[in-house]
């Protein structure tokens, strides 16, 4: 998904994504969210760079990164 989304964004595109922490007491299980460390190297997999983790919540953080 990451891949489709970096060849459909414009050159400096940026693409930011929420997503559950492994400590949320509710969402999705625990085994299908993605860890902070884990989703910064599925994006620099994807071609993305400049990519950072911020929390939003106690639940959430947001990654973001740029094409």
């Amino acid at each position: 998904m990451l891949r489709n989304l970096y060849r459909a964004l414009k050159d400096g595109g940026r693409i930011a994504i929420v997503e559950f922490g492994k400590g949320a007491v509710f969402g999705p299980p625990s085994s299908e969210r993605i860890n902070e460390e884990e989703m910064l190297v599925l994006l620099g997999e994807a071609g993305f760079s400049k990519a950072t983790i911020k929390k939003w919540s106690r639940s959430h953080y947001i990654a973001t990164a740029v094409k």
